[in-house]
C-alpha cells in the first residue's frame, strides 16, 4: 500500500474536506436563528484556510469544527448555541465546539468578517 493509498490519520482531515466541512459550517450556523454574524477573532486568527480563499469564524482542526458566533441579543443563550450545535454537527458530521464571542447590541452589528 502506498502512501497515497492510506486513509487520513485518525482525527486528522484532508484539505477538501477540511474545506466543506468549514464551508458547510458557516453556511448552518449562519442560516440558526439568533446568530447574527461569525466572529474571526480581535486579530482576524479564528478561520479555516482555503487554497485562495479563507473560511472566517470557522476553525476545523484535529476532527473538531469550531464555530465562533456572535448572536442577536433577543435570543436564549444556551438555547441558540444548541441550535448551532446541531445544524453544524448535522451539515459537517464531525465534533462541533460552539463559542460565543459576542452579542450583538444594535440590529446590524458594527464589524463584518466576510
Amino acid at each position: 500500500m502506498s502512501t497515497d493509498d492510506r486513509p487520513p490519520a485518525a482525527g486528522r482531515l484532508d484539505p477538501p474536506t477540511m474545506a466543506e466541512a468549514a464551508t458547510r459550517a458557516r453556511t448552518a450556523a449562519l442560516g440558526t436563528d439568533g446568530v447574527a454574524e461569525l466572529h474571526a477573532g480581535k486579530f482576524a486568527e479564528v478561520r479555516t484556510y482555503l487554497p485562495g480563499a479563507t473560511v472566517p469564524g470557522v476553525r476545523v482542526e484535529d476532527g473538531v469544527v469550531h464555530v465562533h458566533v456572535v448572536l442577536t441579543p433577543d435570543r436564549d443563550i444556551p438555547a441558540t448555541t444548541g441550535l448551532v450545535h446541531t445544524a453544524v454537527a448535522a451539515a459537517t458530521g464531525f465534533e462541533v465546539v460552539v463559542h460565543v464571542d459576542d452579542v450583538a447590541t444594535t440590529e446590524r452589528p458594527l464589524r463584518s468578517t466576510s
